[in-house]
């Protein structure tokens, strides 16, 4: 049925009625049905609301039905007792098929959509289980999501650690332990030191083994996992994938697998397209033939954007981060940013307080501040990861009106939104398969505000411009498949692709299992000419046994920084066995001096002021102000010399190694130092030490520095790896890392910890007096 054809009913009743009965009969897999019956409630509420019992009963929603009304209901509410007697969960249909197969199969392969409540599923699961489990997702976004309900639904469980990194720790008291990592940090489970007894992985969002660079790590994991832990329950879950079976064929598994593909829903969508600028919408519907034609369309009178915000609902905007950056999205949305106004909650500006000492901007100007202040979130991956963990907590509190989203949503994170607004069509990938369950993963956020009322059915609205609906029709059409074969098996690989060696040493069996590199890279780590750089470097960084402070590294002579330098670079580029381009040598040079930074023992914040001084020119700038307070200079001539000073550009973080990527610019030339975004710095800097120093850098100098400490015995050695792998070279310090607590936690609990090793951690009775609920949430597991 068209909505034309809905529009022009004149019994909602009995048209309710008969979807009600398709649902009945054919299951609730059609997305036709749950546009049609978002339409009705949407515009004819209180006829909806006399059927919505039947109507969540016959979806099997069984944890938001109460009191059957119906025969029909009745019916359903048997089924509902069957489940839960079977599975001891009150579980849709759906959960409860893919909780069965997980305990009955050894390998189980299964696609569902984003409303299918396998989150649920996951966390009896974890409750349930008996060994050691690993979580593979594939954002640090996705990892905060994951560990707040963990740790929420195991909270009276003290004796099962969980960590979002692999290690062996609080050996004393710990049963079993539950690691949520990424593709590259669950690399260490393969280290025989951490001795787990795993007895399921779980692969989340498990679709990223179709992405170019990261597909590659996130399949060698799967075949060493296979290969070194044989007999471990495996768990691959994928939205909106019609082939789950596929990862079979990548693995070559065939003995005691299984797969399935769920259609059923259970949220309704309604799609609206915006045109004139915004200023008029209506309701179209994508299954409809020629669905982009204005005929087609139901007319609304109101603006759905400004009625969810003006009644304290939220809009998800999806944009490019090159729009945050340049403010672009202020001049696009400013007639729905207006609407926003500033909030006086004291829970939710406890949060904006918090995020405002992380990032320290406390004397500097910052646009996320400001837009967080009137319920407008920024949302993207080069967020610091506590700044996420706390503006979703400000979301999850019904703070946000707003949220200016990028691709990061895209990965699973589940955050309640009563419409979805898609200003860009780049879903970050060159397959159109993959943008096309991009985009499907993207809509699947909306609708997500209400998923704990009782008999209540969910729906939300995605909103298109008018330009863009024929794309977005095509995208929703494309069939989403894996392909059958791996990418650690594919002929695209070349002997000049920077992949080519680990893919190869995956393949056969040549990883190092202590620094998980392939075993010939770490052969040239371990060569004579790089041990002398290491010398070099442990010689000027080091001053009896101890790390030279920043200010003794800023005392040392140009051409000594220079070859510190020089031989950090000459290391990485052994790693790689070729030779840098010009723009990765640009990165590696910037990351170097954040490294030293980081050597030094700079905090986040200071960090980020650092190198915003550095682009702003603050030395400068405070010479010339001596000079005006020495009246060499003019107040005139003072406030001229800024008015016109132009910024020390750098340039932008990327991962390394990557030959292709071309100059990419923080600012534009010649941008003066007045027009200069705190935000993008703050951003930029995290960027390079997660994605740089972190991800690219860290394992090679690890690796390097580990190998010539077990050559030489050289202490200093040691304490390099340490600062590589940790951010400090405090035994305290580290020892409460391993534990779990950022080094912000650590600076509350420090003094109140008497003793930490692998065995345990104990509390002086002092922090029991501590007057902050959040560390005392952090230290319940350990006390």
């Amino acid at each position: 049925m068209s909505l034309k054809t809905i529009l022009e009913c004149d019994d909602y009743d009995a048209l309710l009625k008969n979807i009600i009965y398709k649902i009945h009969t054919q299951g609730p897999v059609d997305p036709h049905s749950f546009e049609e019956l978002s339409y009705i409630k949407y515009m004819h509420p209180d006829i909806f609301e006399k059927q919505e019992n039947t109507l969540m009963h016959v979806l099997g929603v069984f944890y938001k039905t109460r009191n059957p009304q119906t025969v029909l209901s009745l019916v359903y509410s048997s089924f509902k007792e069957m489940i839960e007697e079977k599975t001891h969960h009150l579980y849709t249909p759906s959960q409860a098929s893919i909780y069965e197969h997980i305990k009955k199969n050894k390998i189980f392969s299964f696609s569902a959509p984003t409303s299918a409540g396998k989150s649920y599923v996951f966390r009896d699961l974890i409750r349930e289980e008996e060994g050691d489990i690993v979580i593979i997702v594939p954002s640090r976004a996705l990892i905060a999501e994951y560990l707040i309900h963990i740790r929420r639904i195991l909270q009276a469980k003290t004796n099962i650690l969980v960590l979002q990194h692999i290690d062996n720790i609080n050996r004393n008291h710990v049963k079993r332990k539950i690691f949520v990592v990424t593709p590259e940090r669950a690399m260490e489970i393969f280290n025989p030191t951490h001795q787990l007894r795993i007895s399921l992985f779980l692969f989340d969002e498990a679709q990223i083994c179709e992405e170019p660079i990261r597909g590659v790590t996130f399949d060698s994991l799967v075949r060493r996992a296979l290969r070194i832990f044989p007999n471990t329950k495996k768990v691959f879950c994928h939205p909106f994938i019609e082939n789950p079976e596929a990862q079979f064929a990548k693995h070559n598994l065939t003995e005691d697998v299984s797969s399935f593909v769920y259609q059923q829903n259970s949220v309704g969508k309604l799609f609206i397209r915006g045109d004139d600028g915004l200023s008029t919408f209506s309701i179209f519907s994508p299954y409809d033939e020629k669905a982009h034609h204005k005929k087609n369309v139901i007319h609304l009178e109101d603006d759905i954007i400004e009625n969810i915000i003006t009644k304290k609902g939220c809009v998800l905007i999806y944009v490019s981060k090159r729009s945050i950056y340049t403010s672009k999205i202020k001049t696009d949305f400013l007639k729905y940013i207006n609407l926003c106004q500033d909030i006086d909650d004291p829970f939710a500006i406890e949060i904006i307080e918090k995020i405002r000492e992380h990032i320290g901007s406390k004397n500097i100007k910052s646009e996320f501040i400001e837009y967080l202040s009137r319920g407008i979130v920024i949302h993207h991956g080069s967020v610091p990861l506590i700044v996420r963990s706390l503006i979703e907590k400000f979301i999850n509190a019904g703070f946000a009106r707003i949220c200016f989203a990028t691709s990061t949503l895209l990965q699973g994170v589940n955050l309640p939104f009563d419409a979805i607004f898609i200003d860009r069509f780049n879903f970050g990938d060159t397959k159109i398969e993959s943008k096309s369950l991009n985009l499907k993963n993207l809509i699947g956020r909306a609708g997500r505000t209400m998923l704990k009322k009782i008999n209540s059915f969910d729906y939300g609205f995605v909103i298109i411009k008018g330009s863009n609906v024929q794309t977005f029709v095509d995208y929703i059409k494309i069939p989403t498949k894996l392909e059958s074969t791996s990418i650690l098996d594919s002929q695209a690989h070349s002997e000049e692709d920077d992949e080519y060696e680990f893919i190869e040493s995956v393949k056969s069996g040549e990883i190092d299992s202590e620094l998980g590199l392939p075993k010939i890279e770490i052969q040239r780590l371990s060569s004579d000419e790089v041990e002398n750089n290491i010398s070099i470097l442990l010689e000027y960084l080091f001053h009896e046994k101890k790390l030279i402070t920043g200010k003794e590294y800023n005392n040392l002579k140009e051409s000594l920084r220079t070859k510190i330098k020089d031989s950090f670079k000459y290391i990485f580029r052994q790693s790689l066995n070729r030779d840098l381009t010009e723009y990765e040598e640009s990165v590696l040079s910037s990351s170097i001096t954040i490294l030293l930074w980081k050597i030094q023992g700079k905090t986040f914040k200071q960090t980020v002021t650092l190198r915003y001084n550095y682009i702003t020119k603050k030395d400068e700038i405070r010479n010339e102000r001596k000079k005006l307070k020495d009246s060499l200079i003019t107040q005139e001539e003072f406030d001229a010399y800024c008015n016109n000073l132009k910024i020390k550009n750098s340039v932008a973080a990327t991962k390394l190694p990557n030959k292709n990527i071309k100059y990419n610019f923080l600012f534009k030339q010649n941008t003066n130092i007045a027009d200069i975004n705190y935000d993008v710095v703050l951003f930029d800097t995290y960027d390079y030490l997660d994605e740089v120093i972190s991800f690219s850098l860290s394992g090679k100098f690890i690796a390097a520095f580990e190998n010539y400490y077990r050559k030489t015995y050289d202490i200093r050695a040691k304490y390099m790896v340490n600062i590589f792998r940790y951010g400090t070279n405090d035994d305290k310090e580290i020892m409460l890392l391993r534990y779990g607590f950022s080094f912000e936690d650590i600076e509350n609990i420090y003094d109140h910890v008497t003793e930490v090793s692998e065995n345990e951690i104990i509390f002086a009775d002092s922090i029991r007096n501590l007057n902050n609920t959040y560390i005392k949430e952090l230290i319940h597991r350990y006390i």
